[in-house]
Parts: structure tokens; C-alpha cells; sequence
């Protein structure tokens, strides 16, 4: 079993997106997602608490797996809502 969260939650700036719910929300980084480098350019600072995230295409994510003997079966999307009401998707294969 694999899970996959919303890619939106890597372009945006995560503090505005869960401390300033009300403020316009403007793309801030692109995909793939890579927080170890964007560290290592100064332009973030990673909480080691929290540790580096990164983020894949489906492609990436799926394919080789696919391509070694994965078989996919069946598939379903779980909705689930924060309590500032931002929809969370999280697809699990």
C-alpha cells in the first residue's frame, strides 16, 4: 500500500496555507518538490523536527513499480477535511 497527498501542498507556501487560511494563496515553488535543495539554496529552512519532504509524478511514483511486477487492482481517493475546512486528498493504491 502507497499513499499520495494533493501536489498543492508542496507549491504553496505552508505556513500561509495553515496559519493565514484567509490570505490569497500564490504559487511559491514548483514540481517536483525538493526541500532539501531548496534548503541548500537558502531559500527555506527545514525543521528538523519535521525532517525533508519531496514529491514525484505519478509517472515516477507508479511506473516503476508497475514495471516490476506491481499489480494494480483497485484504487480509491480518501477525502479528508482539517479543521481550517482546505480539502486534503489522499489517493492510496
Amino acid at each position: 500500500m502507497i499513499g499520495f497527498m494533493n501536489p498543492w501542498i508542496y507549491m504553496y507556501d505552508a505556513d500561509i496555507v495553515w496559519d493565514k487560511p484567509d490570505e490569497e494563496l500564490l504559487l511559491k515553488f514548483s514540481i517536483p518538490f525538493n526541500s532539501r535543495e531548496l534548503e541548500e539554496e537558502g531559500k527555506i529552512t527545514i525543521n528538523p523536527e519535521y525532517g525533508y519532504e519531496f514529491s514525484h509524478t505519478l509517472e515516477t511514483q507508479i511506473r516503476g513499480q508497475l514495471k516490476n511486477g506491481l499489480a494494480m487492482i483497485d484504487f480509491f481517493m480518501n477525502r479528508v477535511t482539517t479543521d481550517i475546512d482546505y480539502p486534503v486528498m489522499e489517493m492510496t493504491i
